[in-house]
């Protein structure tokens, strides 16, 4: 069951202006034309005029495209097509429109589902799920006043609606009204208090706002509960940097960013902040991990700009002799290397000595994340068994025995790896760690 595409044309348009009429259309759910003229004949001049706005966005937005991606949805979901042959059968059936418009707006489908939800409110005009469609329509067609207007509607309909405070204060945020927007998001997470989507707008609007300590409760609250949130992730890394915990924020930065992107986004808080020595050594990294990262060495230059001149100190050359021996030394040396290889490899050791440097501190989940990103940028240099072992370790000493086994175990795959015995050995330690465990569990 389709609804047939709206046309519009400029004559019925200025029609309906002047008759305040409702446009009669014909559409997949069929609804009587009496019950339409009725409806538009309560609207006020405000709502007659969103109407028209709706009904050009959806005559512009129903294409053919969009037409055969519902019909490909209906053939390839039994479950719906049956949904929407119920909607046809009964004009009254709201449930089966609301269900209907639900699977369109996960799909992007929304002047379909904009034309479910009116014609649920044809039937029920106070209906507070129907008016959060259409406001989260409307949202995304971008008429935040119009989305204000339902949106308002919803959560007077129904105040415990988490959706339409959510969605009030992402309304909000568009008009960079910060404040208002954390009162919503905070009002929406009292509602429901597991949803992290929720969370990580109120810790992020709180962020804004300059409230450093509750950003950081709801961000860390919102990626308890899901941890794939990259924004959220790189919000708490903000957070913790301006809150002076670089090592915490690096490791938010690297949950949602390869490495050389987690150095940069934490000079780019050190520069907010005007602390051009820590902006300058974070972009370095950054370029150590990546020298062709145009975004870090830009930053970078900006960094680098604010610092005073290093002072020079004149030193009495080498004698002549001396000098043009260093000099042929150099020039042997370079010309037996590319300039591609010899700043690949230099890029691979810098990365490699960081990540190092983090297991020894005992940073070992930051270590983690880059020697993963080495292996992932270059699986078959001659420092990947080694990264491989290094990753053992750290998971050997963050307690991951069966992890830190596996990584082990892959070392002794390359016969010529200088840590395959070394490997060997805390394969057999790793499993003696996780017996232990398991014995102390069990006692």
């Amino acid at each position: 069951m389709r609804y047939r595409r709206l046309a519009l044309s400029l004559s019925c348009i200025m029609a309906l202006l002047l008759s305040s009429c409702l446009l009669r259309r014909t559409s997949r759910v069929k609804v009587s034309a009496q019950k339409e003229k009725s409806a538009s004949s309560s609207k006020s001049g405000e709502e007659l005029a969103a109407y028209i706005r709706g009904v050009l966005k959806i005559s512009t937005e129903n294409t053919a495209a969009e037409s055969e991606a519902i019909n490909k949805l209906l053939e390839s979901r039994p479950d719906l097509a049956a949904v929407a042959r119920r909607a046809a059968r009964d004009s009254r059936d709201i449930e089966s429109r609301k269900q209907l418009a639900g699977e369109y707006m996960d799909r992007r489908f929304f002047a379909d589902a904009f034309q479910l939800y009116q014609e649920v409110l044809s039937v029920v005009p106070q209906d507070g799920a129907a008016e959060l469609g259409v406001a989260r329509v409307w949202f995304e067609w971008n008429d935040y006043d119009q989305a204000a207007r339902h949106a308002e509607q919803a959560v007077a309909l129904d105040p415990a609606s988490a959706g339409g405070l959510d969605l009030l204060g992402r309304i909000e945020m568009r008009g960079n009204n910060v404040n208002a927007a954390a009162s919503y998001f905070l009002a929406a997470a009292r509602v429901q208090p597991e949803n992290a989507a929720i969370l990580a707008n109120a810790g992020y609007a709180l962020m804004l706002r300059g409230d450093l300590g509750r950003a950081r409760t709801n961000l860390e609250q919102a990626l308890i509960r899901d941890g794939s949130l990259a924004e959220a992730h790189n919000h708490l890394g903000i957070v913790l940097a301006k809150l002076g915990e670089p090592d915490g924020a690096l490791q938010q930065f690297l949950g949602a960013n390869e490495p050389p992107a987690a150095f940069n986004n934490l000079g780019v808080v050190y520069l907010e902040q005007k602390k051009w020595r820590e902006a300058r050594d974070a972009f370095q990294r950054a370029l150590a991990l990546d020298p062709e990262y145009r975004k870090a060495r830009v930053n970078l230059a900006d960094a680098t700009s604010h610092l005073p001149l290093p002072t020079v100190i004149e030193i009495s050359s080498l004698s002549e002799k001396r000098g043009r021996t260093v000099a042929k030394n150099v020039e042997s040396a370079e010309s037996n290397a590319s300039p591609e290889a010899a700043g690949r490899d230099s890029r691979i050791s810098a990365a490699y000595k960081d990540a190092l440097g983090r297991y020894y501190h005992r940073r070992y989940q930051e270590a983690v994340d880059i020697f993963k990103w080495l292996l992932q940028q270059y699986p078959t240099d001659k420092l990947a068994s080694n990264c491989l072992y290094w990753t053992g370790e750290c998971y050997f000493g963050m307690g991951k025995y069966n992890k830190a086994y596996a990584s082990f175990k892959q070392v002794t795959t390359y016969a010529d790896s200088v840590k395959r015995q070394d490997a060997i050995v805390m394969m057999r330690r790793s499993t003696a760690m996780e017996q232990h465990k398991g014995r102390s569990a069990r006692g």
